[in-house]
């Protein structure tokens, strides 16, 4: 045997309120669901565009860092070439410096056997010019070691530079990375 329960009019009421109050939690429930699911799709993305945009940075670094590879090269070229343009240059002039001199101590040979002052003037003109020719290939020796010792500098100054750079674009990198990592923290333990 069933017995069957009535509810009074007050139970009903009760009864009435509560059902509308699950469904209204029910509601509140899908809404809320549904808004985690939008945070995390916005979150999402913005983790997709900080990458992107890292990622075009680093794509940059290394274009920047292949173009002052190239300039160093092309420097390092250039310098050469003007080096080697100097050395060949005060070689060709130490050789013609030379074969005068020995053309002179030729000529002041011969003019030994006629007049003698005009052996002597010869001879005086000749060291004259002998000692003028010297000093210019000390001179050109010297202007040779210049070229080389400022060659060495601005290589030097490249090379200095060069790392500079590098190491700020490094710091910048390590910058970027951490930043990604805190952010990528802060949603794992916001998530």
């Amino acid at each position: 045997m069933t017995t069957v329960q009535t509810f009074g009019p007050d139970d009903q009421a009760a009864l009435h309120r509560a059902r509308l109050e699950v469904r209204h939690l029910q509601n509140t429930l899908t809404a809320m669901r549904e808004e985690v699911d939008a945070a995390r799709y916005r979150k999402d993305q913005a983790v997709q565009e900080a990458l992107a945009l890292v990622n075009d940075e680093i794509r940059q670094l290394e274009g920047m860092i292949t173009a002052l590879d190239e300039e160093i090269d092309s420097l390092e070229y250039d310098t050469s070439q003007k080096v080697q343009a100097a050395r060949a240059i005060s070689t060709d002039e130490i050789r013609q410096l030379t074969s005068t001199i020995e053309a002179l101590e030729e000529e002041t040979s011969m003019l030994r056997f006629g007049n003698e002052d005009a052996i002597q003037q010869a001879v005086a003109d000749a060291a004259a010019e002998i000692r003028q020719l010297r000093s210019t290939e000390e001179a050109l020796k010297e202007e040779r070691l210049r070229a080389d010792v400022e060659h060495a500098d601005s290589m030097q100054d490249l090379e200095r530079q060069t790392r500079d750079h590098l190491k700020q674009l490094r710091e910048t990198a390590e910058t970027l990375r951490r930043a990604l990592e805190e952010e990528g923290a802060e949603e794992n333990g916001n998530g």
